[in-house]
């Protein structure tokens, strides 16, 4: 025997009581005994770790043609992400350029209040048609969403008045 596991097989507890059990076995038993804990040794390595390596391998195989396909279809949105134009930059916010956006609409506010990216306007009896359509407009020109707004109608049938609180998109 190898002098350097001598001293570890010693140590271990119930080692002679399992070498003497083993022993008093007749060789048929043994090779029976030794049979069964291969065949034992043999299912658990295949039920915890080949089994479950298999079936997972087997999923991914079904879920390929579906993963390769939305690839596809992320490669083709940023090929047409890179032939959009580029955003133009908004122009700086004054009280000029916003009574002009809002002229071209046949509107005009009673108050106008701009700060470095937040715009007050407050209307009386506006069309409100021709409201949205500004709304829109200084979304598209100005980068400008509503952040608040207070609107009431009119005895006027279509018209509003109130107050709109605008802020500079990307700037919430």
């Amino acid at each position: 025997m190898n002098a350097a596991l001598l001293p570890l097989r010693q140590r271990l507890p119930g080692r002679r009581q399992w070498l003497s059990t083993w022993q008093a076995r007749t060789a048929r038993e043994r090779r029976w005994l030794s049979v069964m804990v291969t065949v034992l040794a043999i299912t658990l390595i295949w039920l915890l770790l080949i089994e479950p390596a298999w079936r997972e391998r087997e999923k991914l195989q079904r879920n390929l043609p579906q993963l390769r396909m939305q690839a596809a279809q992320m490669r083709a949105l940023a090929e047409q992400h890179k032939s959009l134009p580029a955003p133009t930059q908004a122009r700086p916010l004054d009280n000029a350029a916003l009574e002009q956006v809002l002229q071209v609409h046949g509107l005009r506010a009673q108050r106008i209040a701009v700060t470095a990216d937040d715009v007050r306007l407050q209307f009386d009896a506006v069309p409100f048609a021709q409201l949205l359509q500004a709304l829109a407009s200084l979304q598209k020109e100005q980068r400008l969403s509503v952040r608040d707004a207070s609107l009431e109608a009119t005895a006027d049938a279509g018209q509003v008045k109130g107050q709109l609180q605008l802020r500079r998109m990307g700037n919430e």
